[in-house]
C-alpha cells in the first residue's frame, strides 16, 4: 500500500498567510503593555486553517503577542503566495509540506515554524438521490471502486488534491482514468456543478461540507473511512523563509504562541467561536455544532509540529510525483523548532 498523502498544495484550495512586519505594513499601535506592534496582514480562505487565526485576534491574543494583526482575502493558490515570499512582500504563509519542498527545490528557502492542520478531513459527496455506495471503514475500496466512469470535481487539476484523490482511487484498484476528474473550483459555485449534474462526484473542505449537509450525501471521509496511514499525515503549517526566521525568531515565536491560544480557545471559548463561523463562514445551526463537535474539523486544529507525520507527508508526495528527490523533517523544519 502507498503511504498517506497531503491534502493541500498548489490548487485553489491551498490557502496561505502573510505576515509583513511593521514598516510594510501601516504604523505600529501599542500593545497591553505600551510597546510597539508589529504589523501582520494575513491573506485569508474559507478553510479551518484560519478559524484560530481569527479567534486571536478577536480575543486580543495577536496584540498580547506584539501583533497587530490584517487579513486579505487570498484563495489563487499557492505560486503567487510562494512568488511573495520569495521577493520579500509576504513574510509569512500557511501551505503543505509538498508546496514548501517542492518550492525548495526550485530555488527557494522555506521552513515550517509551526503546525497547522494535522488531519485530513475533507469528503466526496453526491447528490442524495445520486445511488453511488457509502464507503465505510470496513470496505471503502468498493465504494470507491463504484466511482468507475463517474467524474469526480476537485479545485484544480495542478494542485496536490489531484494527486491525493488519484492515490485514493489506485489503492482502490481502480486506473488514474477511470475516473474523470474536472477543475470545478471551490465553494458554492463548485457545488452547483454538482447539483445541476456537470459532476458525479465532488470533493469538499470542511465547513463547506456543513453547509451542504441537507443537500449532499457524503460518500467518502477521509477521517472516518480512510485507514489511519491515510489520514493521519501532517496537512498544513506555518512558513517563512529560513533568513526572515533567522532573522525574526522572537517575532515568529510570538506570532505561533498567539496561534496556540488560539487553536486552544476554539473549544473553550465556544460563543466567540460560533460567532466567528456564523460572520465568516455563513455557518448557522446544526452545521457550527457539526463543525465544532469532537471529530469535527476543529478538533484537527493543532501548532505542534511532529517529524513522524511531517514525514509521512514528504513520502507521499514523493510517491505521487509531487516532488522530485527525498526530503525529510530536517529539511523542512526551522532548525529551532527541531
Amino acid at each position: 500500500m502507498k503511504g498517506p498523502f497531503t491534502l493541500f498544495g498548489a490548487g485553489a484550495g491551498a490557502v496561505a498567510v502573510a505576515v509583513t512586519l511593521a514598516g510594510c505594513g501601516g504604523s505600529p499601535d501599542a500593545g497591553s503593555d505600551g510597546a510597539e506592534l508589529e504589523t501582520v496582514v494575513a491573506a485569508t480562505a474559507s478553510v479551518p486553517s484560519f478559524v484560530p487565526m481569527y479567534l486571536a485576534q478577536q480575543l486580543g491574543y495577536t496584540q498580547d503577542a506584539g501583533i497587530e494583526l490584517d487579513t486579505v482575502a487570498m484563495e489563487r493558490g499557492a505560486g503567487p503566495i510562494i512568488a511573495a515570499l520569495s521577493n520579500g512582500s509576504v513574510d509569512v504563509a500557511v501551505q503543505s509540506p509538498a508546496v514548501l519542498a517542492a518550492a525548495n527545490e526550485s530555488g527557494a528557502d522555506l521552513r515550517f515554524f509551526c503546525g497547522s492542520a494535522q488531519l485530513i478531513t475533507s469528503v466526496i459527496l453526491t447528490k442524495p438521490d445520486s445511488g453511488i455506495q457509502e464507503a465505510t471503514a470496513d470496505d471503502w475500496q468498493s465504494a470507491v471502486r463504484s466511482w468507475k466512469g463517474k467524474t469526480l470535481g476537485i479545485p484544480t487539476l495542478e494542485g496536490a488534491v489531484t494527486y491525493t484523490v488519484r492515490s485514493l482511487i489506485e489503492e482502490a484498484g481502480l486506473a488514474p482514468d477511470d475516473v474523470e476528474l474536472v477543475a470545478v473550483g471551490v465553494g458554492e459555485g463548485a457545488f452547483q456543478t454538482l447539483q445541476s449534474d456537470e459532476i458525479d462526484l465532488l470533493f469538499s473542505f470542511p465547513f463547506f461540507t456543513e453547509q451542504w449537509t441537507e443537500r449532499s450525501t457524503v460518500v467518502f471521509d477521509w477521517a472516518e473511512d480512510a485507514p489511519e496511514e491515510m489520514s493521519e499525515v501532517m496537512q498544513t503549517g506555518w512558513m517563512s523563509t529560513k533568513g526572515w526566521l533567522d532573522s525574526n525568531p522572537e517575532t515568529a515565536s510570538n506570532f505561533c504562541d498567539a496561534m496556540t491560544r488560539g487553536v486552544e480557545g476554539v473549544l473553550t471559548e465556544s460563543d466567540a467561536t460560533r460567532e466567528i463561523l456564523s460572520d465568516r463562514y455563513s455557518l448557522s445551526g446544526a452545521p457550527i455544532e457539526a463543525a465544532m463537535s469532537e471529530d469535527g474539523p476543529m478538533a484537527s486544529q493543532s501548532t505542534e509540529l511532529d517529524c513522524a507525520t511531517t514525514n509521512r507527508a514528504l513520502t507521499a508526495a514523493k510517491e505521487a510525483g509531487l516532488l522530485q528527490r527525498e526530503h525529510t523533517c530536517e529539511d523542512v523544519v526551522w532548525d529551532q523548532k527541531l
